[in-house]
C-alpha cells in the first residue's frame, strides 16, 4: 500500500499536512501521490486523476510556487488559495492545495492563510511543503500534521547517480530549487516518510577513482568509472557528490553535471585563495563565483520571459499589457532566486571543504565529504600548517566556517552580493592566513 493510500485508508485524512525533508527526499512525490488519492475518492479513475495532478491540470487542484525572490509573496496566497478555497469543488468530492516553500512564507502570507488553516471547508485539504519544519512559522506549523522525509543515505544516492547522471538541464547547478517545476522533490525510488523532525545522515562511499589530482571541473575528473546515461564518471567523484549533497538527490545530480563541477571547481579556488601563500586580489577571487550566479539568473530571466511571451500569445490583446507588467516582475524574482541559490550553494560547498580541512588535521578520513579531492586537501592542510599555529588550528577553520555560513544568512537578506562575498575573503584570509592578509 502506498503512503498516500495509508493516509486515506480512514476516510478521514487530515485538513492540513506540512511534508518537510531536503530537496529530492521525495516530498513532491508523495504530494502527487496524496493529491491523487484525494482527488479520485469518489470513484474517478485514477490513472486519469494521476496525470491531470502530474500536469498540474486538474480543476480541483491548486499547485503554489513561490514567485518572490526568495519568499512567499501574499499574491501567492489571496486569490489563489484563501479566496479559492471558499469555492466548492468542480469535478472531486475534494479541493487539494498545495503550497511549495511553507520555510519562506513571511508573517503577511501566513496570516492570510491561518483563518483557512483554522476553519477550513470539509472539502478543503492543504499540502504544505518545506524543506526544514523549524523554518515554518509557529502559527502555521502548530495546525499541521507533520510528516517527515528522512535525507537519502549515501549509498541510495550513489545509486540514484549511476543509474540516472547528472541533471538533464547540464546549465542547472542550483539545488534543485522548488520553484523551478512542478515536482522538485519526486526523487527515484521510496523515500520512507516517516514522523518527526529531519535528521542528516551519511555513508561510507567505498570507492577508487583513477586519478586523484583532477579537479571536479578537470576532464580527467570524469574517467574510468561508472557510466552514466551519457558520460562516464569517476566511482569516486560520484561518492564526492553524494556525500556533498547532505542527503539531497537533485542536489546531487546538479553537482555531477558540467555546471555543478564548476561550481566545486571555484568553491575550491576560494578555499585555496584563504590558505595560499600569494593569492589573487579579493575582487579577482570573488569573481567567478558571482559569474556563476549572474549567469544562472540570466537563464533563469530569459527562461521566464520565453513562457511568458507564449502565455501572451494565448491572451486577448486587452489583457496582455497587464500580463507583461507581471511577467516582468515575476521574470526578476526568478532572476535574483536562481542567482541567489547557486551562491548559496557555492559557498555551501566552501563550507564543507573548510569542514574537510578540520578532519585533514584530526584524522578523520571517514567524515571527508570531498573524497576525490584527498591530494588537494592535504595540500592546503599543509600550506596552513606553515602559518602560526592558532592561524591553521582547527578551531580557526571551524570560525571559518562560521563565516561562510554568516555570509550565505546575508545573502538571503538582500545584501549587496559582491560586498557579501568580498567582505568574507577578506575575513577568511585575515582568519587562516594573517601574516600576509590582503
Amino acid at each position: 500500500m502506498k503512503s498516500a493510500d495509508l493516509w486515506t485508508s480512514a476516510g478521514r485524512p487530515s485538513h492540513a499536512y506540512l511534508f518537510h525533508g531536503p530537496s529530492g527526499s521525495g516530498k513532491g512525490r508523495a504530494a502527487e501521490e496524496l493529491a491523487t488519492a484525494l482527488l479520485s475518492a469518489r470513484g474517478q479513475d485514477a490513472d486519469a486523476v494521476r496525470l491531470q495532478v502530474l500536469r498540474r491540470t486538474h480543476p480541483d487542484l491548486t499547485w503554489v510556487l513561490p514567485s518572490g525572490a526568495s519568499e512567499i509573496l501574499v499574491s501567492d496566497i489571496d486569490e489563489a488559495v484563501v479566496a479559492a478555497a471558499s469555492r466548492t469543488p468542480f469535478l472531486a468530492a475534494k479541493r487539494v492545495f498545495v503550497i511549495e516553500g511553507a520555510d519562506v512564507m513571511g508573517e503577511r502570507p501566513a496570516n492570510m492563510l491561518l483563518k483557512t488553516l483554522e476553519e477550513p471547508p470539509p472539502y478543503l485539504h492543504l499540502i504544505l511543503l518545506a524543506r526544514r519544519a523549524s523554518d515554518v512559522l509557529p502559527t502555521v506549523l502548530s495546525r499541521c500534521q507533520l510528516v517527515r522525509f528522512d535525507p537519502l543515505p549515501v549509498d541510495r544516492i550513489e545509486a540514484i547517480l549511476v543509474e540516472q547522471g547528472p541533471s538533464d538541464d547540464d546549465e542547472a547547478c542550483s539545488a534543485g530549487t522548488e520553484a523551478s517545476r512542478g515536482d522538485p522533490d519526486a526523487a527515484p525510488g521510496d523515500p520512507g516518510a516517516s514522523r518527526g523532525d529531519p535528521d542528516a545522515s551519511s555513508g561510507d562511499p567505498g570507492a577508487s577513482r583513477g586519478d586523484p589530482d583532477a579537479a571536479p571541473g578537470d576532464p580527467k575528473a570524469s574517467s574510468g568509472g561508472h557510466e552514466g546515461p551519457s558520460r562516464s564518471f569517476s566511482s569516486k567523484t560520484v561518492a564526492a557528490c553524494a556525500r556533498l549533497c547532505l542527503g539531497e538527490a537533485t542536489t546531487a545530480r546538479s553537482l555531477l553535471s558540467g555546471s555543478g563541477a564548476q561550481l566545486r571547481f571555484i568553491a575550491q579556488g576560494i578555499v585555496r585563495f584563504a590558505c595560499a601563500q600569494e593569492p589573487e586580489p579579493v575582487a579577482a577571487a570573488a569573481l567567478p563565483l558571482l559569474e556563476a550566479g549572474r549567469q544562472a539568473g540570466e537563464r533563469a530571466r530569459r527562461q521566464a520571459s520565453s513562457q511568458m511571451q507564449e502565455e501572451l500569445e494565448m491572451l486577448p490583446q486587452k489583457e496582455r499589457r497587464r500580463r507583461e507588467r507581471e511577467g516582468a516582475e515575476a521574470a526578476r524574482r526568478r532572476e535574483r532566486r536562481a542567482r541567489t541559490e547557486v551562491l548559496d550553494l557555492g559557498l555551501r560547498l566552501v563550507e564543507l571543504m573548510l569542514r574537510d580541512l578540520i578532519c585533514i588535521e584530526q584524522d578523520l578520513p571517514e567524515l571527508i565529504h570531498n573524497v576525490d579531492e584527498l591530494v588537494q586537501l592535504r595540500r592546503l592542510a599543509a600550506e596552513l600548517r606553515r602559518t602560526p599555529a592558532s592561524a591553521g588550528s582547527s578551531a580557526s577553520l571551524a570560525e571559518a566556517v562560521d563565516i561562510v555560513a554568516e555570509t550565505r544568512m546575508r545573502l538571503r537578506r538582500n545584501v549587496s552580493e559582491g560586498l557579501a562575498v568580498e567582505s568574507m575573503l577578506t575575513r577568511l584570509r585575515r582568519l587562516l592566513r594573517p601574516s600576509d592578509a590582503v
